[in-house]
């Protein structure tokens, strides 16, 4: 990731927070923008959000399994509380765009009808 290969979690490790809510709001938008996922549940959309996460969290154990270790660097897994707290800011991001996403939609709507 941009932080890892930056080194921002050494210079600044709050970063890795904000990072994950703007991956989860991201995403959360990208599921919204399709018209498959335009059910707008928020359930729906944590559900993906936390597979998508939780997904992210294993490749980064494989990574550091097979790639870190052996060459001695530092590793992006930082225990269980770590992985749930990013997870939980993937879930962060994603209920705000889909609290956000449905009035940009009225206001879009609103605007273009008044033409």
């Amino acid at each position: 990731t941009w932080a890892y290969v930056s080194r921002a979690y050494i210079w600044a490790a709050w970063i890795d927070i904000p990072i994950h809510v703007l991956f989860g709001f991201g995403f959360a938008l990208s599921l919204l923008y399709f018209e498959r996922f335009r059910t707008r549940s928020i359930f729906v959309i944590c559900a993906y959000s936390i597979l998508v996460a939780f997904g992210w969290e294993v490749i980064e154990y494989f990574y550091d399994m097979l790639y870190v270790a052996p060459r001695g660097l530092s590793p992006a897994q930082h225990g269980l509380l770590d992985d749930g707290t990013d997870i939980v800011a993937n879930i962060v991001g994603a209920i705000a765009a889909c609290l956000i996403f449905p009035r940009c939609i009225v206001r879009l709507e609103t605007n273009t009808s008044e033409k």
